[in-house]
């Protein structure tokens, strides 16, 4: 209910992306538990001080993150940090990365022998 009454929603609706993202099978619980995460983020910030509204200086990498629920919300909640998604499946629908100007998609797997390298590029 929060996630109905929050900012989030409004932009979520006004892009064709992201409302497909929003109804896709188990969009409920992706839904609530990418606001749990959100929230649980917004506290570790607040806990380490930073107190930049709007994420600016902050990379936030999901990794595993199918369609990137999660990092769809915080990349809204946080526009001026840098979301990146890692998730070895790239044939998903991910139209909704593009909708997001500060979220990027990367196809990897975390257990291929180059994966500390290409984390140390995001």
């Amino acid at each position: 209910s929060k996630f109905l009454a929050g900012p989030l929603l409004a932009p979520m609706l006004a892009s064709d992306a992201l409302r497909r993202l929003l109804a896709m099978k188990n969009g409920h619980k992706e839904i609530t538990e990418a606001c749990a995460m959100a929230a649980q983020v917004r506290g570790i910030l607040s806990a380490l001080g930073h107190v930049c509204e709007d994420g600016r200086g902050l990379t936030i990498l999901d990794m595993c993150s199918g369609k990137g629920m999660t990092a769809s919300l915080l990349a809204l909640m946080l526009p001026a940090a840098k979301v990146t998604m890692f998730d070895c499946n790239g044939e998903m629908g991910l139209e909704h990365v593009a909708a997001i100007p500060n979220l990027d998609f990367r196809c990897f797997d975390v257990f291929s022998p180059d994966a500390s390298d290409i984390l140390a590029e995001a």
